[in-house]
């Protein structure tokens, strides 16, 4: 914690990106649900419409993600964040002014590079360069500031659209996402040489690249794509893929969905405002399961409980006991999809050639997350209920659950295989 009898100034970095993390995801995206009935209300978009701006959200993260490697070579670390904090900040303002659909679209696909910029990839590279020991805990907690962070932004934003309507509330948001401009433009850094120090651990690196490099070479294995075609445990694992990530387009309908059914607009931001600290507990929880027994077990307990999330939803009507299982599940799914998934990958079909992988189950993932809105924003349409969604999405998710126990079941390292 402390560097030449000092506190080490990575961890002051840790609490910048936290609260980068907790704007950008926090305001763009946590507290959009909160928006969605006042937004159609006042404005005449239909819920339908409203739905396709995730889409078209997560067909620009989709697009940016492609090039993310080329713009971040342009334009360096530091600059791309400071760009993508500019980009939030007149977005968040342009959203104040919203009346037409189209203006909504255009605030979708243009929030994509922000979440690039103010999110998990860039400061993810931030840690990274700050800290070669305790990055672990570093990452984990800047991750866990975009759940936690929306707890409090939540119940505070239905109160301003309570007592001040949605345009004010946005408003408010505005101001607050001012305080990431000191932090970006004076006092982030990003690398510690930038203030002549060195990253927590850096004297110790030499001797883990050695020791790295030389388990490397002794146990580094994996499945490349072409193995993946001929492989029944990638496609069962494909289907929890798709089947997790109908479910998890489900968090941004529980506010509307739930004032639908007859809750107060009150507790329905609350719930999902337990839903966030659901996450943030989970992500803590993952983290520890996995280092206490095996990223295997953790992610069985993980996935077991993950249908809780559209089975909460299906009986939220029934009776409030039911959000119970709502808040259980959101927390489950949505740190599966956030963390779990990158080392069950890892787990299930090696290192050697993760990128590839990783990638290709990335984009069935963004494919899904695109496709989901429009799916739910239709029947809504049609139906006047999101509910025939939450029925197939649950559907979904269980046969993705089984998908998974196959795929843990029947699938083994490369190197097991290749004796049989």
């Amino acid at each position: 914690m402390k560097q030449q009898g000092k506190i080490f100034y990575g961890w002051a970095i840790v609490a910048m990106c936290s609260v980068i993390i907790l704007i950008t995801y926090g305001i763009g995206y946590n507290t959009m649900t909160a928006f969605n009935i006042p937004m159609c209300t006042s404005t005449g978009i239909t819920r339908q419409q409203f739905s396709f701006m995730y889409t078209l959200m997560s067909v620009g993260q989709i697009i940016v993600s492609f090039y993310a490697t080329k713009i971040l070579r342009r334009l360096g670390l530091l600059n791309c964040i400071k760009a993508g904090t500019v980009l939030f900040l007149g977005l968040t303002l342009y959203s104040c002014f919203i009346t037409r659909p189209w203006q909504l679209y255009l605030l979708g696909l243009l929030y994509a590079p922000t979440f690039l910029s103010g999110g998990f990839f860039c400061l993810s590279l931030v840690i990274a360069n700050w800290f070669k020991e305790n990055r672990g805990l570093a990452t984990g907690v800047v991750f866990m500031s975009s759940g936690l962070g929306s707890v409090f932004l939540l119940p505070l934003v239905n109160s301003w659209i309570q007592c001040y309507g949605w345009n004010r509330a946005k408003l408010y948001l505005f101001f607050i996402s001012l305080v990431m401009v000191p932090i970006v433009f004076f006092l982030l850094r990003e690398k510690p040489e930038d203030m002549g120090l060195k990253a927590l651990g850096a004297e110790n690196e030499e001797a883990l690249q050695k020791l790295s490099s030389a388990a490397a070479s002794e146990d580094l294995w994996g499945y490349d794509r072409k193995d993946l075609l001929r492989l029944p445990g990638a496609w069962a694992y494909g289907l929890f893929v798709i089947g997790l990530n109908f479910a998890v387009s489900m968090g941004s309908t529980v506010i509307p969905y739930l004032c639908d059914i007859g809750f107060d607009a009150s507790v329905a931001t609350k719930v999902q405002s337990m839903d966030m600290l659901s996450l943030a507990i989970g992500r803590i929880a993952a983290g520890f399961l996995c280092d206490k027994f095996t990223v295997r077990k953790a992610g069985k307990f993980f996935i077991a409980l993950s249908p809780f999330m559209p089975i909460g939803l299906l009986l939220a009507a029934r009776g409030s006991y039911a959000l119970v299982f709502l808040v259980i599940g959101y927390g489950m799914a949505m740190t599966l999809n956030s963390v779990l998934n990158t080392l069950l990958i890892g787990m299930l079909f090696g290192r050697k050639h993760f990128s590839s992988v990783y990638g290709l189950y990335n984009a069935i993932g963004g494919v899904i997350g695109a496709a989901s809105p429009v799916i739910y924003g239709k029947i809504y349409a049609q139906t006047g209920s999101y509910y025939p969604a939450y029925q197939a999405y649950t559907v979904i998710l269980i046969a993705g659950v089984i998908g998974f126990f196959i795929a843990a079941a029947i699938t083994r390292p490369k190197q097991e295989a290749s004796h049989e």
